[in-house]
């Protein structure tokens, strides 16, 4: 069987008439329980079909009219090494790929007028034109723009909502609104900047509230300007906790108010 195998690693299939015979002889006195080691090899057949191998390897491989052994030599190798079970003794590490960036798409400023029809057709920063004195227009920047153009309070009022009125009426003293007493939370950095641009009530100024009358300092009118006074009005609002106020309020809400109060 040596020398079967040995003939077929060898390539030798242009003499297997020889291969045959011989391995018929060798099952024959197998079956006859003879001894079979005549038909080792010894090692010659094994160094003949190294020989071979090497040989074969090392032939001149003609390329471009030019001989090179290399070629040959380096496709053993690689179907040698091809052979080999690959072994990994570490296991097998991926580097992170870095998640894909996302840049936000940038619009085109916006001019404002009365040509805007709702808050959506704020797209881009609201540009102003000249002559406009509001104090929207003093304290919206293009930070504050960024930051808060795509969000609401928790009532669902919107920033776009909250600036509209001024964007529109480029004519106003203010131009903004909050939608709820969420809209000063939510848009802290935009309403601390409007309160205080109209109110002089500075973000870390503390309200003073003090219903005492008798320290009012409320000197008479003069005959002069009583005279001119007619009647005179106190007006108080308030607003239920739980409810938008009213560039926010919908009808359904405006219904349940009236329910609570009446």
């Amino acid at each position: 069987m040596q020398l079967l195998f040995s003939k077929l690693l060898s390539g030798m299939w242009p003499h297997h008439d020889a291969v045959a015979k011989r391995s018929s002889n060798l099952y024959a006195d197998f079956k006859q329980n003879l001894d079979i080691t005549k038909y080792t090899t010894s090692g010659q057949e094994d160094r003949r079909v190294e020989n071979k191998k090497t040989k074969r390897n090392e032939s001149p491989v003609k390329t471009n009219g030019t001989t090179s052994t290399s070629q040959a030599s380096g496709a053993a190798a690689n179907w040698k090494n091809s052979q080999e079970p690959v072994k990994y003794d570490q296991p097998i590490s991926q580097q992170p790929v870095a998640a894909p960036v996302t840049v936000a798409k940038a619009y085109p400023d916006v001019m404002c007028g009365s040509h805007l029809k709702t808050p959506e057709d704020l797209t881009g920063f609201p540009t102003f034109p000249s002559g406009t004195k509001s104090s929207l227009m003093r304290n919206l920047s293009r930070d504050i723009w960024n930051k808060y153009a795509n969000e609401k309070d928790r009532y669902g009022f919107s920033f776009k909502q909250a600036i509209f009125s001024g964007c529109k009426n480029t004519d106003s003293g203010i131009g903004v609104y909050a939608g709820s007493d969420d809209s000063y939370e939510k848009f802290a950095d935009f309403f601390d900047l409007i309160i205080e641009d109209y109110h002089k009530h500075k973000k870390t100024d503390k309200h003073a509230s003090d219903m005492n009358s008798s320290r009012l300092n409320a000197p008479p009118f003069s005959e002069e300007d009583a005279k001119m006074i007619k009647s005179t009005r106190i007006r108080v609002g308030r607003n239920l906790d739980g409810f938008p106020l009213g560039p926010g309020i919908t009808n359904e809400q405006r219904i349940q108010i009236e329910k609570n109060v009446v």
